[in-house]
């Protein structure tokens, strides 16, 4: 039986699914960070085919019936990448017998749309561990705002929120800011007692992007016990997010009634930043209409990839 497998590579996660050529999910799981600008193009290609391997394993699905791979990657936009990865991917997959699959990359953004509303077109806000703004036009146009990593932007994500928390844990203990719920969540979680210690363990040469976002989860919790500095942090950077969704939309006419699909982590866990970022677009855009993620963008990825296949031809037995 044919089918199709999507990925959906992250600073975070890596999640894996596969489909049948008709979009009935026959597996899926999860592992580390496939985001190459974050962990390096052979540790992230490593954990793409360590997951394709288990997935062979552990799965009665066999490699020579694969019709497509479809890729969705954080940060992947450029021509020369999507090369690189399809050129890495396609060697690899025709010495594992899946010479008929179409190999299909993209930005985890497209992925999140077309898993979400099944076309190329309309626009996807991404708050994770980074995030982006991104939209694709009736005529095939993509467009960008934003996603340009954590220190050149990274606005509303799950980064930016974690070190923003960090930094109120600080201003707490400086005096410069009354007491917060933060303070005590953020420094159990690593197991230390005082805030000053936190110094040593942000500026530890081991210490990742994805481990100061890590934070952004006791932000979260302290908002939804009414701790007010979470509610101010969670609500500044959900209107900057939204600011970035406006320079989008001001980019093609058409994004100004479209479907705009939240997706990522934060926008799921924090029914406060997702109202916060909406009431904030709709100021400006009031006919735009947002809606959570559907399915995921592993999902979608593997659908694109049918599409591909399908389009191109290419069917195994």
């Amino acid at each position: 039986m044919p089918y199709t497998i999507g990925i959906d590579g992250g600073g975070t996660k890596t999640e894996i699914a596969a489909l049948t050529l008709d979009g009935e999910q026959l597996a899926g799981f999860t592992g580390g960070a496939s985001n190459a600008f974050a962990v390096g193009f052979d540790r992230a290609l490593s954990e793409i085919i360590r997951l394709l391997e288990r997935l062979w394993l552990e799965s009665p699905l066999q490699p020579e019936a694969c019709a497509g791979l479809g890729v969705g990657l954080a940060g992947v936009d450029r021509e020369e990448d999507k090369r690189k990865w399809s050129d890495a991917l396609t060697g690899w997959l025709r010495q594992r017998g899946a010479a008929d699959a179409i190999v299909a990359i993209s930005n985890d953004a497209e992925t999140a749309l077309f898993g979400s509303v099944g076309k190329r077109e309309g626009i996807v806000a991404i708050s994770g561990t980074g995030s982006i703004l991104y939209g694709i036009t009736p005529e095939g146009r993509k467009l960008r705002v934003g996603g340009w990593g954590h220190l050149l932007g990274d606005a509303g994500s799950g980064y930016m929120i974690g070190l923003r928390t960090l930094q109120a844990v600080m201003h707490s203990y400086d005096g410069m800011r009354p007491a917060t719920l933060m303070s005590e969540k953020a420094l159990s979680s690593v197991g230390l007692s005082e805030p000053q210690q936190l110094k040593d363990y942000v500026y530890a040469p081991e210490r990742s992007k994805q481990d100061i976002a890590a934070f952004a989860r006791y932000c979260i919790e302290s908002s939804l016990l009414g701790d007010s500095a979470a509610i101010r942090l969670l609500t500044a950077e959900a209107v900057a997010l939204a600011e970035q969704a406006s320079a989008l939309i001001r980019k093609d006419a058409s994004f100004a009634a479209a479907e705009l699909v939240l997706a990522g982590s934060i926008f799921a866990h924090s029914a406060l930043f997702r109202q916060a970022f909406e009431a904030e677009l709709h100021k400006s855009w009031p006919k735009v209409r947002t809606t959570l993620m559907r399915c995921s963008a592993a999902y979608g990825a593997a659908r694109l990839a049918a599409k591909d296949a399908e389009t191109a031809g290419r069917k195994p037995d």
